[in-house]
């Protein structure tokens, strides 16, 4: 993708199976839906667009390094002492 003064950025694309479930259909849909009410927001990951064709539904979102959000929280978890947790929380 092409970004400010034709500087390529890296994206992200999340893509609904070609063998999903209908419930895993209705909850990406659902979070398309979702994403483009929220447009930009500084703490939520940025979509760019998408692709709603009958048999290929997509959407091109911010790269955020370091995976997604719960894998990340979880690693993190782990390295957090119980001192430390304690002073956070």
């Amino acid at each position: 993708m092409s970004g400010p003064k034709g500087m390529a950025v890296r994206v992200a694309i999340k893509q609904l199976k070609t063998n999903a479930i209908d419930e895993e259909r209705e909850e990406f849909l659902r979070e398309m839906d979702i994403m483009k009410q929220v447009g930009r927001h500084p703490n939520i990951v940025t979509m760019y667009g998408l692709c709603e064709e009958p048999d290929f539904q997509c959407m091109v979102m911010e790269y955020v390094p370091f995976g997604d959000l719960k894998h990340y929280l979880q690693n993190l978890r782990k390295q957090v002492s119980v001192r430390c947790a304690s002073v956070i929380f």
